[in-house]
């Protein structure tokens, strides 16, 4: 069997050289790690390597960054 990488927030450029199986969810929700982990399990997959690279971006001097914003 292969190793398996799962890749976060590959939201491009990655995947085509190599055999890819996608599952795009939404990580900012808190039902998505149970659903990619139900169908990783359903598919007989089983994760070698994490990478987590999911995240968002946001822009500014960090002193004037809004609090509650960052926290949303």
């Amino acid at each position: 069997m292969k190793p398996l990488a799962l890749i976060t927030g590959a939201s491009g450029g990655i995947g085509y050289e190599t055999e890819s199986t996608i599952i795009i969810k939404d990580l900012s929700s808190t039902t998505a790690a149970g659903k990619i982990y139900q169908q990783l399990k359903h598919e007989n997959m089983t994760v070698d390597v994490l990478v987590n690279n999911a995240g968002f971006g946001s822009y500014g001097k960090f002193v004037e960054t809004d609090p509650k914003k960052q926290q949303s």
